[in-house]
């Protein structure tokens, strides 16, 4: 692929054309920082992602918790990727900033209307 990057034609691999906006290059970490951003999925639909043995984790923390980490835990009603609350429970269950991602990649996508 083909494209022009900063004023001059490039040739571009087919995998690495998606850090490329508007003939400009796009720093793929700030790229998908900005995405993150608009990240969101109703509290299900993150409990389902997450899983039975991960929720349960969560759970079993919860029942020792203090009173302001049960509000936390309980009040997610929306999880936004860049929440600290949500950034709390994916604490809880040991998940890294990748794991996270696809947490809510695969939350974004489930259909449960």
């Amino acid at each position: 692929m083909r494209k022009y990057v900063d004023g001059h034609l490039v040739d571009i691999p087919a995998a690495d054309a998606g850090i490329f906006e508007k003939g400009r290059a796009v720093d793929p970490a700030a790229a998908l920082a900005a995405a993150r951003g608009s990240w969101s999925c109703t509290q299900m639909q993150g409990i389902l992602a997450l899983g039975e043995s991960k929720w349960g984790e969560v759970l079993a923390y919860r029942a020792g918790a203090s009173w302001a980490e049960k509000v936390i835990i309980d009040s997610a009603q929306d999880w936004r990727r860049t929440s600290q609350n949500v950034q709390f429970i994916g604490y809880l269950v040991g998940f890294t900033d990748e794991q996270m991602d696809a947490l809510f990649i695969a939350a974004i996508a489930a259909d449960l209307q």
